[in-house]
């Protein structure tokens, strides 16, 4: 093209250097652009880290340092590679869900299990305290499997979108969740999220001793704790206490590793573990064991139910108090 104005002519040649220098400077703006957004794509490898069940806020110079627990899903079988392209399609469609606040599009998604066990069956739960809480932006996901055993657990980090909001200082943190694929008895895939794993029932497994009987009827296993509900049956013409509070671990787990798993024994209020005569009571206890596929729970010991908890809370010196018993059931 020719310049047939000479003033216009002059201008570009005396600011040939200015406009050389805008051009390159535009180039690399989306080449950075692109490179961020790749970035976030891609992910980092995933670590087991030792959080709360709540989503974690992680910084992306402490991920890169992670590993994963299994390998990557290369060199896997035609079936097993089906499967996790449709596991994450699953996951996807959830996210798509939420961050367009597709309420119940999204809740449609999720196990009955985890509607009960982490949002109470209530729908404006979910909304109020996961969507509304985590998606305040579109946010961008990255997908790994983080360990597989009887069913497969994805790490989830939620990053915000620089391309809407436009503030590259976003990706430094990002929003961490553990999201597992479970099957239902119609053979539909469903969501398990908010770091929960599984439930499992329990069948007939109890301990007695002393007219007093404790059954599992079963489990919820989270990332960083599993929680039981039990039934303890009361056959006494006493009134009995599960756990006098005396010892932070006086309700454990034993593993197959023979490690103890103590029970979070602090949120059973005194008014939970006291049982009247001839009458029973349900309840929960959540335990201190991490998921993982190594080690499997073989024991669950009580080892200081109070037999009469009148003559117990009359006692001076409680410590003193002798008439205990201790319940192991066999799992």
């Amino acid at each position: 093209m020719i310049i047939k104005n000479s003033n216009l002519r002059r201008m570009l040649v005396e600011n040939r250097y200015v406009i050389l220098v805008i051009i390159v400077g535009i180039i690399l703006f989306f080449s950075i652009i692109n490179v961020i957004n790749n970035f976030i794509k891609e992910g980092t490898k995933p670590q087991l880290e030792n959080t709360t069940n709540t989503n974690s806020i992680v910084n992306n110079n402490q991920a890169n340092n992670s590993k994963p627990i299994i390998g990557s899903t290369e060199n896997k079988n035609n079936s097993t590679t089906n499967n996790n392209l449709s596991s994450e399609k699953l996951i996807r469609d959830f996210l798509k869900y939420c961050n367009s606040h597709e309420i119940q599009n999204a809740y449609n998604l999720l196990s009955d299990e985890c509607k009960e066990a982490v949002f109470f069956g209530n729908i404006e739960y979910f909304r109020r305290n996961y969507v509304e809480s985590i998606f305040t932006s579109n946010k961008v996901p990255s997908i790994q499997i983080w360990l597989e055993s009887y069913v497969t657990t994805y790490r989830v980090r939620l990053s915000e979108d620089i391309l809407s909001t436009g503030n590259i200082k976003d990706q430094t943190n990002a929003i961490e969740d553990y999201y597992t694929i479970v099957q239902t008895e119609d053979g539909k895939q469903k969501l398990n999220i908010n770091g929960y794993i599984a439930r499992a029932y329990i069948k007939l497994k109890q301990g007695q001793a002393d007219g007093i009987i404790i059954s599992i009827l079963k489990k919820d296993i989270f990332k960083e704790y599993e929680q039981y509900e039990i039934k303890v049956e009361n056959k006494t013409n006493n009134t009995i206490m599960l756990d006098s509070k005396e010892n932070v671990d006086s309700i454990y787990l034993l593993g197959s590793n023979n490690s103890k798993y103590s029970g979070f024994t602090y949120e059973l209020d005194e008014i939970k573990t006291v049982i009247p005569k001839n009458t029973s009571k349900n309840m929960t206890i959540r335990f201190n064991k991490i998921y993982s596929n190594e080690t499997i729970m073989r024991k669950m010991i009580f080892e200081d139910i109070i037999l009469n908890y009148d003559d117990y809370t009359a006692s001076i010196n409680k410590k003193d108090y002798k008439d205990r018993v201790a319940i192991t059931i066999e799992m």
